[in-house]
């Protein structure tokens, strides 16, 4: 069948099967911490994760984007001055993660926020050995090499993960393994992208760099704060021992299908690139964007609906019965990433094809909408939380996909292009 063959469904394979081998230790991972944490540690580490990751959406900056786009013939001097810019942002990033660390931890009285914060803040001053040379393995679609490296990454932070929490970390144990792992990815990719910063080779335009920026940044700090949202909302109605439940909940069950969707995304960019670069915004994009669609959805749904329906079973198997109220609010957020698959999916076309400002103007309104719906949810309780979230994500997706897909393909395209491509 052609949509198994293609780049995308190479590379998407490649990611699929790399984070196989992921979920087999981060399984192993959820049950040791279910076993070794309280709710009231799982919370802690929440709020920690939660706060860096808000910031960290920073350094998505667009510049990968940049040079996914770029031609061929500019690709050196481009590097050159992404590196340059790597390095001023995350120093930059840096300073502002230290900061606000102190603000976090006195917002919600644990003086551990601070420490666990700043430990974190360290990996952005690695981030910028490797992150050009990511740049230029996702241009070329070597994604094999991306799927062992951060794979690699991932399955080592587990085990330590479990290792920590066994020994008594308590909630330190989910952060600090995330520092430790930092020099695998920058040795990966630098073994993988053998390009050396050269001033002698000339720099690109420094404000041609960031033409992508403010679009992308704008719509990844919307996500993020739409992502976090959730848990900082929970921690302050509900409390940190309803947090750490959810947290459990949300990293149990839909954890899996984040991970499926970022795979997803990491193949999916590099491809409508090069589709974009070949033929423009035409009938064959437009083709090529619903084969891939229907690849994921083939792979994806059975995997979402056998999580959700057999919740019952293996949660009280595998972490045990104390998480049992987690069970209900699981099985609901499951099914929230049915919808954020397929949005995902547009976003990376909209990206791809120079049409960034789309998702980021949407992404803007949403998180006001999203917030009010979080807030309503947790007036009622944890369960209605997750609906709440269920809910609006099945109502924004498909009002984001339907306006995006009518807005890049609803005007004429070429109609005589080379032969059909496999996704």
């Amino acid at each position: 069948m052609t949509i198994f063959q293609g780049k995308f469904a190479r590379n998407f394979s490649w990611l699929l099967g790399s984070e196989g081998l992921v979920r087999v230790t981060r399984l192993g991972t959820a049950v040791v911490l279910a076993r070794h944490l309280t709710a009231f540690e799982f919370g802690i580490a929440a709020l920690a994760i939660a706060s860096h990751e808000l910031l960290r959406v920073l350094a998505q900056n667009g510049f990968g984007l940049r040079l996914i786009r770029e031609a061929d013939a500019h690709i050196d001097r481009l590097s050159n001055t992404l590196y340059v810019l790597n390095w001023l942002w995350c120093l930059g990033l840096f300073a502002i993660q230290c900061c606000a660390a102190w603000a976090v931890a006195r917002y919600y009285n644990h003086a551990d926020l601070q420490g666990m914060l700043i430990v974190l803040a360290a990996i952005y001053l690695a981030m910028p050995l490797g992150l050009t040379h990511m740049y230029r393995v996702q241009r070329r679609q070597q994604l094999k090499i991306t799927a062992w490296v951060d794979s690699s990454q991932i399955m080592i932070d587990n085990l330590l993960t479990a290792a920590l929490a066994i020994a008594g970390f308590g909630a330190w144990a989910i952060v600090l393994p995330k520092l430790i792992v930092v020099p695998i990815w920058v040795v990966g990719y630098r073994i993988a992208e053998r390009w050396q910063f050269r001033p002698a080779a000339g720099f690109a335009s420094f404000r041609g760099a960031f033409t992508e920026t403010r679009s992308v940044l704008s719509a990844e700090l919307a996500r993020s704060v739409r992502a976090q949202m959730d848990i900082f909302v929970i921690g302050r109605f509900l409390g940190t021992e309803a947090l750490g439940i959810y947290y459990f909940a949300r990293n149990a069950g839909l954890g899996i299908s984040l991970a499926l969707l970022q795979a997803a995304a990491h193949a999916m960019l590099p491809r409508f690139g090069e589709l974009h670069r070949r033929f423009g915004i035409s009938t064959e994009l437009r083709s090529a964007t619903f084969r891939i669609l229907g690849l994921l959805l083939l792979v994806t749904l059975p995997i979402i609906v056998a999580q959700t329906a057999l919740a019952p079973l293996y949660v009280p198997l595998a972490f045990g019965d104390q998480w049992s109220d987690a069970i209900p609010v699981l099985m609901v957020l499951c099914l929230s990433a049915v919808p954020r698959i397929v949005g995902e999916s547009i976003t990376q076309l909209a990206r791809a094809s120079g049409h960034a400002h789309i998702d980021a103007r949407w992404n803007i309104w949403s998180v006001p909408v999203f917030l009010c719906c979080i807030v309503l949810g947790s007036s009622y309780g944890l369960l209605q939380t997750a609906i709440a979230i269920c809910v609006f994500h099945f109502i924004y997706q498909s009002l984001f996909v339907t306006a995006t897909m009518s807005g890049l393909f609803g005007r004429s395209v070429p109609t005589t292009l080379p032969a059909r491509v496999s996704p």
